[in-house]
């Protein structure tokens, strides 16, 4: 799986940061039945700095730090954490 690729040709193909995130990893999670055993989290930014994450579990988190703002968010993922 080459992510980070699939990432880049999404969004050269009109998709969104976060709808290229979200695609890529629907593509890991049908490619690997044991999905749920581990982590993959995606975060893009494009030249417009616009922004997406996005990731298998609960957890991923990354932080924004502009002249307006800083923040730590966390991505939206496909599974919440068991407790």
């Amino acid at each position: 799986m080459v992510g980070s690729f699939l990432i880049v040709e999404l969004m050269r193909q009109g998709k969104s940061p976060q709808e290229a995130c979200e695609l890529a990893i629907q593509r890991i999670m049908e490619g690997q039945p044991d999905h749920k055993d581990f982590q993959v989290g995606f975060l893009v930014i494009n030249k417009k700095g616009e922004h997406g994450a996005f990731s298998i579990k609960e957890g991923f988190q990354y932080a924004i730090n502009t002249n307006k703002k800083e923040d730590l968010v966390n991505s939206r993922f496909v599974y919440k954490r068991e407790k």
